[in-house]
C-alpha cells in the first residue's frame, strides 16, 4: 500500500511540475548573487552561469559609479532556457517577475536582466529613452563608444532626429539615434539634466495624444528647442571620427532587425518558426556586439530561411492556388460521381442479366412441363 502511495505522489509532482516548468526551482535558485536569481534546467550551464552573474553585478557596480543615487533593486529571477523553441513554449508560463535568457550556441543571447535593472535603479521613462538609456550603459560597460552605432548609420546617409523616432520608439533605429543623443546631453549637459529628462517624460505622452509635452519639457530642462538641440548633436558627430568598421554591413543588418519587428507576427505561421527565433537571437548578439562579418552570415542564413517558408506559405494563401486546388477537388468529386454511376450501371446490368438467365430457366422448364403433360 505504501509503495503505491509513493508512486501516486511521484506521478502528481512530476504532473505538477510539468505544469509550471519553474516550479520544480522555486524553492532552491540554480544560481544567486547579490542581485540575481538564475533558474536553469540543465546543470552543465552552472559555470558558465556563475560568469554572467559576476558580470551583472559588475555592471550593476558600474552603473552605481554613474549614478550614486540609483536605487537598490533588490533580487532579478531569470530563467535561462537551453534553446530558442523550449523559450518559445515555456516562457508564457514564467511569473510575473521573470526575465527569461537563452542559452544557445555558446552564448547567453538576451540582457533582459540588465534592463529591468536599469529600470528597478533608475526608474521608467518613456520606451524611446528608456532603450536608449539601456544600449548607452551596456556600450560603455564594455567599453564601446554609445556614438558608434549613430555613427556608422550616419557613414551611411541614414541619419535620424530624436523627434522622428520618438514616434517609432520600438524601433532598433530609435535605440541607436537616443543612445548617441542621451550620451551627447549626459557630456554637454551634465548628468542632472539627464536624470530630470528621464523622469520628465513617459510614455503616457504618445499613449493619451499630450505628445506636445515632449518638446515643452525638453526645452524646460535645457533651455533650447529639440530642434537647436538636434543640430548641436550632430555637428558634434560630424566632428568625430567614424568608426573603422563595415558601416554598410551593419546598415544592412540594422534595416533587416529594423523590419522585423512587425514580420515577427507573419513568421509565426511558418513550420520552421523556432528555426527562425534560433537565428534571430543569434544574429542580434552580433549585431549588439558590432560584430559585421558574423552578423552578416547569420543575417544570410535567416533571410534564406524566411525566403523558403514564405514562398510556400504565399502560394498557400493565394487566390490562384485555392482556385487550382478548389478545380482538383470539384474534379476527383465528378470523378468519383462517374465512377460510382459506371459501377452501379454494371451492377445494375449483371442484376438485368441475371434475371433475364433466370427467366429463359424458368421458360424452358414451363415448356418441358407443358409437353410432358401433352404427350400423356
Amino acid at each position: 500500500m505504501n509503495k503505491i502511495r509513493k508512486i501516486a505522489w511521484a506521478l502528481l509532482i512530476i504532473f505538477v511540475s510539468s505544469l509550471f516548468p519553474c516550479f520544480t526551482f522555486a524553492q532552491e535558485p540554480a544560481y544567486e548573487s547579490a542581485h540575481f536569481r538564475f533558474y536553469f534546467d540543465d546543470p552543465s550551464l552552472k559555470d558558465r552561469v556563475s560568469a554572467l552573474a559576476e558580470e551583472r553585478e559588475s555592471f550593476f557596480q558600474f552603473l552605481k559609479g554613474f549614478f550614486p543615487q540609483a536605487k537598490d533593486p533588490g533580487k532579478i529571477n531569470c530563467f535561462i532556457y537551453s534553446s530558442w523553441e523550449q523559450a518559445y513554449e515555456q516562457s508564457a508560463q514564467l511569473k510575473e517577475d521573470f526575465v527569461y535568457n537563452v542559452y544557445e550556441e555558446g552564448i547567453f543571447q538576451r540582457s533582459e536582466d540588465i534592463a529591468l535593472l536599469i529600470k528597478l535603479s533608475l526608474g521608467e521613462s518613456a520606451s524611446f529613452l528608456q532603450n536608449g538609456l539601456i544600449k548607452l550603459l551596456w556600450d560603455r560597460f564594455r567599453g564601446i563608444d554609445p556614438h558608434t552605432s549613430t555613427l556608422l548609420l550616419l557613414k551611411e546617409n541614414q541619419f535620424y532626429t530624436p523627434y522622428e523616432m520618438m514616434y517609432r520608439p520600438y524601433s532598433i533605429y530609435a535605440t541607436c539615434t537616443f543612445s548617441s543623443f542621451l550620451s551627447f546631453l549626459w557630456e554637454k549637459y551634465g548628468q542632472e539634466k539627464l536624470l530630470l529628462l528621464l523622469a520628465g517624460i513617459k510614455d503616457y505622452m504618445l499613449l493619451k495624444g499630450q505628445s506636445y509635452l515632449i518638446p515643452k519639457t525638453i526645452q524646460q530642462i535645457y533651455g533650447k528647442d529639440i530642434d537647436k538641440l538636434t543640430q548641436e548633436w550632430k555637428a558634434y558627430l560630424l566632428a568625430l571620427s567614424p568608426p573603422a568598421m563595415d558601416s554598410r554591413s551593419y546598415a544592412v543588418v540594422a534595416e533587416f532587425i529594423n523590419r522585423a519587428g512587425s514580420q515577427f507576427f507573419l513568421w509565426m505561421d511558418f513550420p520552421n518558426f523556432t528555426e527562425i527565433l534560433h537565428d534571430y537571437g543569434i544574429l542580434n548578439y552580433y549585431f549588439d556586439n558590432f560584430d559585421t562579418e558574423n552578423a552578416s552570415l547569420w543575417l544570410k542564413r535567416i533571410e534564406g530561411d524566411i525566403s523558403r517558408s514564405e514562398r510556400t506559405w504565399k502560394s498557400l494563401r493565394d487566390p490562384g492556388t485555392y482556385l487550382m486546388w478548389g478545380g482538383i477537388g470539384l474534379g476527383g468529386i465528378l470523378l468519383l460521381i462517374a465512377i460510382y454511376f459506371i459501377i452501379m450501371g454494371q451492377i445494375n446490368k449483371r442484376r438485368v442479366l441475371a434475371l433475364r438467365r433466370q427467366r429463359n430457366r424458368e421458360e424452358k422448364n414451363y415448356n418441358e412441363f407443358l409437353e410432358k403433360k401433352l404427350k400423356k
